[in-house]
């Protein structure tokens, strides 16, 4: 296979752009960045037959990019018990439970990715269920898709969402015959009542957490989905412009 050398283009790297920057490729691997010359010399030292292709002026970015993540909730999960393997809802309300025993304190209680899969797609989970399990302390479970959050009655208190509370801009409350909050907060609702009410030093530090795994893994890149205006944000996230999320090493 032909080793091949990008050139004359614009390199993202994942902080700054690099207008004299080149990318050599050995096979699958990335095997030089850097400025032209030192990456010619690198990509020489292998013996092989090198081709250099010039770009353009393009964008060259050097590593995996990622255009709809959720840095937020997957920093936050990062530290929270983990339900992805859970094959059912009974499987899921073990393991929270289990969760919940090693976690003592009366704070709130979070975990996610649990599946929607093994729920009433409708209706989602439910308070009462979670109940079971978290009866006394709040609880904050995102869904493995970070469109649905299953909460149980402690978390709805605290929140203050009760049969008159109203839907949230791009998302809504599931809701009884009556009115009445059932438990899963759909879209934008997760957010808005209850996943902001973490502090938002604390937030900022869950955070951080995901550039560093992004990085470690390859990434230089990753976007963020926008919310609506008037969502609120943090005042203090890391490398963040807009919407987009960019993260370092």
């Amino acid at each position: 296979m032909t080793d091949l050398i990008f050139a004359n283009g614009r390199l993202f790297d994942g902080l700054s752009y690099h207008h004299e920057h080149a990318v050599g490729v050995r096979g699958h691997i990335i095997h030089a960045v850097g400025p032209l010359d030192r990456v010619r010399e690198e990509m020489s030292a292998g013996g092989g037959k090198v081709e250099e292709l010039d770009v353009e002026g393009g964008l060259v970015m050097p590593a995996f990019h990622d255009a709809h993540i959720h840095p937020m909730i997957g920093g936050l999960e990062m530290r929270s018990a983990l339900l992805t393997d859970c094959g059912s809802a009974e499987a899921c309300l073990d393991s929270i439970a289990g969760a919940v025993a090693e976690q003592e304190g009366d704070g709130w209680f979070r975990a996610g990715g649990w599946s929607l899969e093994h729920f009433d797609q409708w209706t989602g989970p439910t308070a009462e269920a979670l109940d079971r399990v978290v009866p006394h302390r709040p609880a904050f479970l995102p869904s493995n898709d970070h469109h649905n959050a299953w909460v149980n009655t402690r978390a709805l208190e605290m929140a203050g969402i009760d049969r008159e509370t109203p839907d949230p801009p791009d998302g809504w409350i599931e809701r009884d015959r009556n009115g009445n909050p059932t438990g899963t907060l759909r879209e934008a609702a997760a957010l808005w009542y209850i996943g902001w009410s973490t502090p938002p030093a604390r937030r900022s530090a869950r955070r951080c957490e995901t550039p560093r795994h992004i990085s470690t893994r390859g990434g230089s890149w990753a976007g963020r989905t926008p919310w609506s205006a008037g969502t609120p944000r943090s005042t203090t996230p890391p490398r963040r412009t807009s919407t987009w999320w960019t993260p370092g090493s």
